[in-house]
């Protein structure tokens, strides 16, 4: 298609009737020119000769690098103002004299995801509640059991009546872990995402899980990828390699060995934990990550932990699967989409 030359000042009008923050910068960066909403971004004549990055040094980090850029590139961006958290889209085009850049407010699409998100999980939890039902009647009627015994009016010795209340507080602890689990999977966050390491998600989960007795015996061996970069939430991510730690840790009763290895093919980065375990039931492989169902003993999982990873990859835009080592041990993999900066 053959390009269109513009003389300034037809391009100056242009740009002024945009219905988006539009800011034009010499191949400096610094601006020369502002025009359509970009005085909802605090940018007018005044601003005009500073440099961006001293205006917002979010964009300038966002496109991947300093003026001048070499190729037009567009980029998503999440960033705390004034007003509250916003999301934006950046588009940068090259001038004959510079660059110019275009902000496209993304607040309204966000918004519409994170509700469509809502619902989706709102729709998971109606077929969660026969499940909810069965997993708090267990500890209930044992509950409701032991309270009789001890009402019952017979002498009971101080240590059946110990053992009596200890029953009752660890059921009482598992009907919170199941309350607790379930507001995780249903409460939707709009917390801003940043692009970071990969390993570094692992290691703040690491940090928190080894000192902890499940892991006295436990020797993990991070085999760190600075290439194995994501758009995520920090804490969610975490939370993720959280509970797939603490897995591997108890199917080999807190002592073995974990290995985390990360690798990037083309828009994906991928990362594998693997333990040298017993490995998953192969007839139970399509349904660990299933809300509620667990093959660990009655009242030592809820089984909603690798269920809430499922969830939170998926709105990510990554998956998560669950096969056997060929010796020994089972392995989870993780997709993400690989962060680009440009």
């Amino acid at each position: 298609m053959k390009s269109i030359a513009f003389s300034d000042d037809a391009l100056l009008a242009f740009i002024e009737l945009l219905p988006w923050p539009a800011v034009v910068m010499g191949f400096d960066g610094r601006i020369t020119s502002v025009g359509g909403e970009a005085h909802k971004l605090g940018l007018d004549t005044e601003t005009i000769g500073r440099h961006l990055a001293d205006l917002i040094p979010e964009y300038i980090i966002a496109l991947g690098g300093e003026a001048p850029w070499i190729a037009p590139q567009q980029c998503d961006v999440t960033r705390e103002t004034i007003a509250g958290v916003t999301h934006e889209r950046l588009h940068l085009r090259a001038l004959p004299e510079g660059f110019c850049l275009i902000i496209e407010d993304r607040n309204a699409i966000r918004a519409r995801k994170v509700a469509d998100i809502q619902t989706n999980r709102l729709a998971t939890l109606g077929f969660m509640i026969a499940g909810v039902s069965h997993e708090v009647s267990n500890p209930l009627t044992a509950m409701r059991s032991m309270v009789q015994i001890l009402l019952s009016g017979d002498r009971l010795s101080p240590e059946t009546v110990r053992k009596g209340l200890a029953n009752i507080s660890s059921n009482v602890q598992r009907l919170m872990d199941i309350s607790r689990r379930l507001v995780e999977f249903s409460r939707v966050g709009d917390a801003p995402r940043t692009a970071l390491p990969v390993d570094y998600a692992i290691s703040e989960a690491l940090a928190v899980l080894l000192p902890d007795a499940r892991f006295s015996g436990v020797t993990v061996d991070l085999q760190e990828n600075p290439e194995a970069i994501v758009y995520a939430h920090a804490g969610q991510l975490q939370e993720v390699f959280t509970n797939i730690l603490i897995n591997g840790a108890q199917a080999m009763n807190g002592a073995g060995h974990i290995r985390i290895t990360s690798v990037v093919s083309g828009n994906t980065v991928s990362v594998m934990v693997m333990d040298d375990g017993p490995g998953i039931d192969p007839a139970m492989l399509e349904r660990i990550f299933e809300p509620f169902f667990t093959t660990k003993v009655t009242g030592k999982g809820t089984g909603l932990g690798l269920a809430i990873c499922s969830e939170i990859l998926r709105e990510h835009g990554g998956t998560i699967s669950a096969r056997n080592n060929p010796g020994l041990g089972a392995c989870f993999e993780i997709g993400l989409p690989a962060f680009r900066d440009q």
